[in-house]
C-alpha cells in the first residue's frame, strides 16, 4: 500500500504537469487554426481512422453537446465527414477527410517539432549549441517557445521522477 503523503505528492505532481500540457496544447492547438477541443478531436480520428461518435465522447471525456458542436465546426471547415453508422442507423460515423488528415500532419509536425528540437534539452537547460553563435538570439526571437519547451520536458520529467517502488 502506498502511503498517503506520497499520493498526496503524486497528485501535487501531477497537477503541475496538467497546468504545464494544458499551457502547451493550447499555443500549439491555436496556431493550427482549431480549436483545442477540435485539435483533440482530431488527433483521436487519426487514432481511430473511423469512430462513432459516442466513442469520440468517450475518447475526448466531454460532453456529448460540446462533442456534436465540436463536429459540426470540423465538418464545416472540412476537416471531417460525417456518414451513416451500417451497424446502427441511429449513429453516425466520424472520419477524417483528406483535409484533416493534412491538418492533423500539420499539428503533428508543430507539437513534435516542439518537444524534440535541439534548442532545449530535458532539464530545462539550454543546449549548448544554441547558447553559442548564431543560435543564442534564437529563443529571443521566437518568443520563448523554445525555453516553454524546455520547462515543459523539465516538469514532466522531475513530476515522473518517483521512487521506484510507487
Amino acid at each position: 500500500m502506498v502511503p498517503e503523503n506520497e499520493i498526496r505528492c503524486f497528485r501535487r505532481r501531477l497537477r503541475v504537469v496538467e497546468r504545464a500540457v494544458m499551457s502547451n496544447l493550447k499555443e500549439e492547438s491555436s496556431c493550427c487554426g482549431v480549436s483545442l477541443t477540435q485539435c483533440h478531436l482530431l488527433l483521436e480520428l487519426e487514432e481511430h481512422t473511423t469512430a462513432p461518435v459516442p466513442d469520440l465522447i468517450s475518447y475526448v471525456g466531454l460532453d456529448k453537446s460540446t462533442v456534436s458542436r465540436t463536429i459540426d465546426g470540423l465538418v464545416t471547415l472540412g476537416l471531417v465527414h460525417r456518414r451513416e453508422n451500417p451497424k446502427d442507423r441511429r449513429s453516425q460515423l466520424v472520419e477524417l477527410s483528406p483535409q484533416g488528415r493534412a491538418a492533423v500532419a500539420r499539428i503533428n509536425k508543430l507539437c513534435n517539432g516542439k518537444l524534440s528540437g535541439p534548442a532545449g534539452t530535458a532539464d530545462g537547460s539550454r543546449a549548448q549549441e544554441g547558447a553559442v553563435g548564431h543560435g543564442a538570439h534564437r529563443g529571443a526571437a521566437a518568443g520563448g517557445s523554445e525555453e516553454r519547451r524546455g520547462k515543459l520536458l523539465w516538469t514532466l520529467k522531475s513530476a515522473f521522477c518517483l521512487r521506484p517502488e510507487i
